[in-house]
């Protein structure tokens, strides 16, 4: 394309480039979903007003957030238009949102760099309006590894550059570009160390999209929870009422946008089983720990799921087993060269320790049963990866003897269930001797 140029030229390799949460990505998804929601409050008669008066030269510049034509532009089909001009009147239109980023995004079309990111922004917009079903998400994951794709190849042609502009065809993977750079290059080797995150991050998500296919198969709302625990607090409030696994929710409450709260709801009403509800939230869960740009999502999710109560050892599970995902997010960055991440290893992991220890509480380790033995390996398994990474945990010698031995109780309750698990439990009790001594 012809802005091509221009665009390489404003792409730096800032940390802004690699999609983190915790560098700026998730405020930016924030910021406009209060646009959204600012819009969506607008009233009618408001909508008129603007709509008679002259323009003033002065439009929202956070407008193509809203609408979409972020993207759009880029690809201005009259379908694509209309999507649009329907965002622009309700920006909370999960359903146009998603028609209008996999339209754009399934184009033939090579777009510049800051579009392939606009569009995961774009796809990151609906998930956190709600929609978890697995259209959205599917799409969400497209998009991540697009970008990410993009992101390798434009950094691949900056370095090259370096050498010459010749060989910007040629083979890349048959490259050393160590070789291209000059070693007191410190803009060059940062290319480089981003360059390769990115492609870990590429590596780890390989497979992703399948098992959205596998594990999601009925759509989720973020409303259906929040019923949920609505539910939950007109039971308590109830005097003498029991508990029911199957809730009443509003069908009009259900199916309007995530802002529009205040509308009056309908008489009409259906059942919404609690069991299959927070199936469907687990399982999404299950994907969102796989990818760092998720996780707020997933750990959004497993609050809701605390709230609602009845299966707090599977959430505190779940939001130990994405604490976990992240530290190790943290660690293969550092092995690629980004020891930005450093200092956020270890208040991670203690959340992890705290979900997991808060699980346990659970789990009968005298009498275990079945369904309890993922969750009793997975925090001996912690434990363990603790005493292995000790250095970056940072933990305390007495610390990391309190967490080992918790960490061989739980084994211990594992191999009464599976015998094979005696090889961890030796490893336990192996480092917890190790701890001892004064080198550790």
């Amino acid at each position: 394309m012809a802005t091509q140029k221009e665009s390489n030229k404003n792409m730096s390799h800032a940390a802004g480039s690699l999609p983190f949460s915790e560098e700026g990505w998730q405020n930016q998804v924030l910021n406009r979903i209060n646009q959204i929601r600012n819009k969506q409050e607008v009233s009618l008669l408001k909508k008129i007003r603007h709509s008679f008066m002259p323009s003033s030269g002065t439009e929202d510049k956070n407008k193509s957030h809203i609408d979409g034509s972020d993207v759009g532009h880029v690809y201005p089909t009259k379908k694509i238009k209309q999507l649009m001009d329907s965002l622009e009147k309700n920006p909370g239109s999960v359903e146009n949102r998603l028609h209008l980023i996999a339209l754009v995004s399934q184009a033939d079309q090579d777009y510049d760099l800051a579009v392939y990111k606009n569009l995961l922004m774009q796809s990151l917009t609906t998930l956190y309006l709600g929609e978890l079903g697995p259209a959205s998400i599917k799409l969400a994951v497209q998009t991540y590894c697009t970008y990410l794709k993009k992101l390798c190849g434009f950094y691949k042609v900056q370095l090259l550059k370096i050498r010459s502009e010749k060989l910007k065809k040629v083979n890349y993977s048959k490259l050393n570009l160590k070789a291209s750079v000059d070693p007191d290059d410190e803009e060059k080797w940062k290319m480089i160390t981003e360059l390769r995150v990115a492609e870990t991050l590429l590596e780890k998500s390989r497979g992703i999209e399948s098992s959205v296919q596998q594990k999601i198969r009925l759509p989720l709302k973020m409303q259906e929870l929040d019923q949920l625990i609505r539910n939950q607090g007109d039971a308590h409030l109830s005097a003498g009422s029991k508990v029911r696994h199957v809730v009443q929710v509003d069908t009009a409450t259900a199916r309007q946008s995530l802002f529009d709260e205040k509308q009056k709801a309908s008489s009409a009403s259906e059942n919404i089983n609690k069991n299959v509800v927070l199936r469907k939230a687990l399982a999404v869960v299950d994907i969102t720990k796989s990818i760092p740009l998720f996780h707020p999502v997933g750990l959004k999710i497993v609050q809701k799921i605390k709230d609602i109560g009845g299966v707090d050892n599977l959430a505190f599970v779940m939001e130990g087993r994405i604490y976990m995902k992240a530290v190790q997010h943290y660690l293969l960055r550092i092995e690629s060269g980004d020891e930005s991440c450093e200092n956020a290893i270890a208040p991670t992991f203690n959340k992890a320790v705290v979900a997991y220890r808060s699980a346990m509480k659970y789990f009968g380790r005298k009498n275990p049963e079945k369904r309890d033995l993922s969750p009793l390996v997975e925090y001996a398994s912690l434990a363990h990866y603790a005493y292995v990474c000790r250095k970056s945990m940072k933990l305390t010698k007495g610390g990391l003897q309190t967490l080992l031995q918790e960490g061989k109780k739980a084994v211990d309750a594992a191999v009464l269930l599976d015998s094979s698990y005696t090889s961890l439990q030796s490893k336990l009790i192996m480092a917890l001797e190790n701890t001892w001594s004064p080198e550790v």
